[in-house]
């Protein structure tokens, strides 16, 4: 899907092209858990908050002239 392109991966969200790798995957989230979540969470926040993706939408679209920050 191009995801790899646009998000960071490996800690937080484990992407995979194989039941293999999601068999690995789930393992490694398994022992490493607290890690994941928070990776997760902070992954989350910074990638698809509503302030940060409607930010993105509205200066892709030119709008953002005379918006506040």
């Amino acid at each position: 899907t191009g995801l790899r392109q646009h998000v960071p991966s490996g800690e937080g969200l484990l992407l995979f092209d194989s039941v293999e790798d999601a068999v690995t995957g789930a393992g490694a989230i398994r022992s490493q858990y607290r890690m994941h979540s928070r990776a997760a969470r902070d992954l989350a926040v910074a990638h698809f908050d509503s302030a940060v993706v409607l930010r993105r939408l509205i200066d892709r679209l030119g709008a953002s002239r005379g918006l506040a920050a």
